[in-house]
């Protein structure tokens, strides 16, 4: 199917549309920068046969995730981890002064304006690699476990026509707030969903990571 190179490179420009590549913005304290790089999902989270590669390039923009970015300390992207390039994930951290920078930023982050931005992102960098046909973007809640102080997740479902073929591709985006911390995680699969126990536990261990970096820095 010639849409799962495309739906790899357009989840590594989503990873870049969130945060930035590697490291965080050259505005970083070090502590925070450190904090939200060692808080990151790893590929050693994830089972066998998975593999890294850099987030890539995106010429999308969101307005609210700008202005999210503007407010951070620190802001660190992970590589983005595939398997057989339709099964992808990749996190992002967010750090902010204090957690009410961080409440309000993640309200922002998890609006349906939020949402529909990055559903029309997603949607513009595959028509541009790909040559299958897509539709319009659906947006909706996804469950998620009680994992930190805040959390929210959506489903972005976007439906294609691939050689004839119809199939439906589907990116999970979940945001969980710990004290001054924001991580933005994306699960992305076709022609079914990410696995949602794998989704669960991997939203767990970085929370986790997250909160025990913090804890340790502010003792």
């Amino acid at each position: 199917m010639t849409t799962r190179a495309p739906l790899l490179l357009a989840v590594l420009a989503l990873a870049t549309l969130l945060g930035a590549c590697g490291g965080g913005s050259g505005a970083d304290a070090p502590s925070d920068a450190a904090i939200a790089r060692g808080s990151l999902l790893r590929l050693g989270d994830l089972p066998s046969g998975w593999t890294a590669q850099k987030a890539g390039e995106t010429t999308g923009r969101c307005d609210t995730i700008e202005a999210a970015k503007r407010k951070v300390s620190a802001r660190v992207t992970s590589p983005t981890f595939s398997r057989n390039e339709t099964t992808v994930a990749s996190g992002t951290v967010y750090l902010f002064a204090d957690a009410a920078a961080a409440s309000t930023a993640f309200r922002s982050l998890t609006s349906q304006q939020t949402r529909e931005c990055i559903a029309d992102v997603l949607r513009s960098g595959l028509a541009k690699t790909s040559t299958a046909r897509f539709g319009k973007p659906r947006t909706g809640d996804l469950a998620v476990g009680s994992v930190g102080d805040d959390r929210a997740a959506a489903r972005l479902t976007l439906p294609a026509t691939d050689e004839g073929v119809h199939v439906r591709l589907f990116v999970d985006v979940v945001y969980v707030r710990v004290g001054r911390g924001v991580e933005i995680e994306l699960f992305s699969a076709a022609p079914r969903p990410f696995d949602a126990a794998l989704r669960s536990r991997l939203a767990a261990v970085t929370a986790r990571r997250l909160a025990a970096n913090l804890a340790a820095t502010a003792a």
